[in-house]
Parts: C-alpha cells; sequence; structure tokens
C-alpha cells in the first residue's frame, strides 16, 4: 500500500528529475499569465540608489498598485514620522542595514495627513525591536509604529501594503 502512494506521488508531481532540468518560461514570454510582475534584485539596487531622499532621510518608490495591495521600496538613513493607518496593514521585509521598529503606544503630536491615516512626531510607549536583513514584520491596520535608522547608517526595505476592510 505504501508503495502505491509513493507511485501515485510521483505520478502526480511527475519525473523530479525533468524538473530540475526545465527552466520556466521568461516573465515576458506569452505564456506568462496576466498580472505577474518582476523585479529584479539588480532593478531594485538600482532603484534604491537613486532615491531621493526627504528632509527626515527617507525615500520612498512605489513600485505598483493592484486592487487591495501595494508595494514599495525605501530607503532610510534617518527615521520616518510615526503612523497609523486605520485601513491598511504594513508587511516589512529588511533587504539591507538594520532599523529600528517602534510599535504600538501612542504618538505624540498626532496629525490626520489623510482621511485615513495619522502621523505624528514620534510614538511614546510602544515596543522597540531591532530589525535586520530578512527579517519580515507585520503591522496590523491602526497600529501605530515608526521605523528609525542610526545616525550614519542606512537601511533599505519592502513594504507590502494590504487594504483590510
Amino acid at each position: 500500500m505504501r508503495e502505491l502512494a509513493d507511485l501515485a506521488v510521483l505520478f502526480a508531481l511527475g519525473n523530479p528529475a525533468a524538473h530540475a532540468q526545465s527552466k520556466p518560461p521568461s516573465l515576458s514570454s506569452p505564456q506568462t499569465p496576466a498580472g505577474i510582475q518582476l523585479w529584479t534584485s539588480a532593478e531594485l539596487q538600482t532603484r534604491t540608489r537613486a532615491l531621493k531622499l526627504n528632509e527626515r532621510g527617507q525615500g520612498v518608490d512605489r513600485l505598483e498598485n493592484w486592487a487591495n495591495h501595494s508595494l514599495q521600496q525605501e530607503r532610510l538613513e534617518g527615521s520616518t514620522l510615526a503612523e497609523a493607518h486605520q485601513t491598511l496593514a504594513d508587511v516589512f521585509v529588511i533587504t539591507s542595514g538594520e532599523v529600528t521598529l517602534i510599535a504600538g503606544g501612542v504618538i505624540e503630536e498626532p496629525n490626520a495627513s489623510s482621511p485615513t491615516e495619522t502621523r505624528g512626531k514620534s510614538i511614546t510607549g510602544g515596543t522597540t525591536r531591532k530589525l535586520a536583513v530578512g527579517d519580515v514584520v507585520h503591522i496590523p491596520a491602526k497600529t501605530p509604529h515608526q521605523l528609525i535608522v542610526e545616525a550614519g547608517k542606512q537601511s533599505t526595505f519592502l513594504v507590502l501594503k494590504v487594504e483590510t476592510k
């Protein structure tokens, strides 16, 4: 019975050696399903280096917006404003350097930057955590958060913003 189950798995998967040797179609080929997008590591690095930083040392590259989510990359050589989104969750993927995340707590000197977002100078009472290359963090909607990079250093990261309403 065990051999029969193993054969069924092999049949379903096909020949593993054939999969290892075959190459997937290029993303620019006619076989690629509509909507698939690719940014190579080299392309992202080039775009990151080209970012102009604002007065806080933050540069944002909005890669794409889809129906209920968007993707951007950022370079940070300072700190972001503290912020909380009413209907967006953030997922950060650290791609270089280190960054300190402050999450939770209360936004100091809050201002409504849009009907669904509050920004402010800083956060008091939040939890602080160092993030490094490869770390991934999910920030739920309505959660205050702020990112800070140590003076003289730099961090880059991807941000996936997902509509939650």
